[in-house]
This record gives C-alpha cells, structure tokens and sequence, in this order.
C-alpha cells in the first residue's frame, strides 16, 4: 500500500455546491473591488471640484480687489488717471468748486462729499482715498453758536468745534485784488464744552465772498441767501504726531 493512491469520491451535489460557493467568493472580491475604485473615484472627484472651487474663489477675490482699486480710481462716475491726489488751494476750492455748488453748476470732478458736519466726530468721516492721507474735503451748512466774543462752537455728536480767530480773507491772486471768500480755523474737542479735550483733529472753513454772486444776472431768493451765508467746503485734517 505504500506509494499507492487513495482516490477520494466526492458526490456531485457536495461538488457543484463548493464550486457554487468559490463562484459567488470570486464574484463578492470582485464587487468589492469594484466597490474600492468607485469609492476612489468620487473622492478624487471631489477633490477636483473643491480645487476648482478654491481656484475660483481666488480669482474672484482678485478681480473683486482689481475692481475696487478702480472704483476708487472714479470720481462721479469718471475714470481718473494713476496718481491722481485732490490737492486744491483755498481759492480754488472756492472757486469754483463752492461757487459751481452754491449756484447749482456743474462742479468739476471732485471727491468733496455733502454732509450734516453735527452728525459726525471727526474720526467717524468718510475720507476719499484721492485725497492726501489723513485729508479729506466736505460740503456742508454750518450754524454757529456764539460763546462769547470771537468764540463760536459747532456741536458734534461726541464733542464740538471750536475757533477763536476772525475770518482771513482768501484771494485768488498775488496782488491781493480779487478776494474770492473767506477762511476761518477750527479745532475739535472731545467732550462737553467749554470742559472738552483738544484733540488731533482740526478744519478750515471756507466761504465764498458774497459779493461773486451775479446779482444782476440771477434772481436771489431766500434759499441762495441761505446758502451764501451758511454753506462752506471744509478741509479737515488729523494731525500726526
């Protein structure tokens, strides 16, 4: 018997049920490999779209930055060109900006923004990015209070300004002949008056000398007078220490 085969009868139906079983066995990893790609797949899918998202965004953000540098680059509406800086002398803010503005003309591109001055302390004002830093030009109607003598204050929301100092008459030439209006000085102080703290921030006020208005040329009612009398382009400056 030594060397010699033992031949072992398996019956059929124990035979086709383990082929059956290796059958579904083969089918169960190919399923699962399947399973594995696919898995693979959407996840490197994923990945793709939230790259694409991301580089989508930076862009975005990228151009929104291009366009606000150019929206800051506009002044009612027109293109300015690369370096442009409101830099105007007092005479020239009078005129012809105050001027055009009083009289209702068309007033040249400019960054002066229309204000109530009482609604804002100075360190809550909207300054324009073509103006020089820490500058910035306003219109607005200013009702003084008289304290005492040359002392008059405007009231702010958390302060007011303050000047004691007469007008300075502004000319528009060397020679001194033509006084196109008038300048007084203001300094701002936080607090109630007259105990407030001076602070950093100071103003020029400049009207226009009424004496421009072509009287023979347009009807003066009560809202030009208004506005010969009380309207001003302000220049408010922070000081740096």
């Amino acid at each position: 018997m030594e060397g010699s085969k033992i031949n072992v009868l398996i019956p059929e139906n124990t035979m086709k049920d383990y082929n059956r079983a290796s059958s579904d066995e083969e089918e169960e990893e190919e399923t699962t490999d399947n399973y594995s790609r696919s898995s693979d797949e959407e996840k490197m899918n994923k990945e793709l779209e939230q790259q694409k998202a991301k580089a989508k965004s930076e862009v975005e953000i990228v151009l929104r930055s291009f366009n606000a540098r150019l929206e800051e680059r506009r002044i009612n509406g027109i293109m300015l060109p690369l370096g442009y800086r409101f830099w105007p002398s007092d005479d020239e803010l009078i005129k012809p900006y105050l001027y055009s503005k009083i009289l209702g003309k068309a007033v040249p591109p400019h960054p002066i923004i229309d204000i109530n001055l009482s609604d804002y302390d100075p360190d809550k004002l909207p300054f324009d990015e073509n103006c020089k830093p820490n500058e910035a030009y306003f219109f607005t109607c200013l009702e003084y209070k008289r304290v005492k003598g040359s002392v008059l204050r405007v009231v702010a929301k958390n302060g007011y300004w303050e000047t004691r100092g007469g007008d300075v008459p502004v000319f528009s030439d060397k020679e001194r002949k033509m006084m196109v209006g008038f300048k007084k000085n203001w300094t701002f102080l936080f607090g109630e008056a007259p105990a407030g703290k001076r602070s950093i921030w100071s103003m020029s006020e400049l009207r226009l000398n009424p004496r421009l208005i072509p009287t023979n040329q347009i009807q003066i009612g009560d809202n030009l007078k208004f506005k010969m009398v009380n309207c001003a382009v302000c220049k408010i400056k922070k000081q740096l220490l």
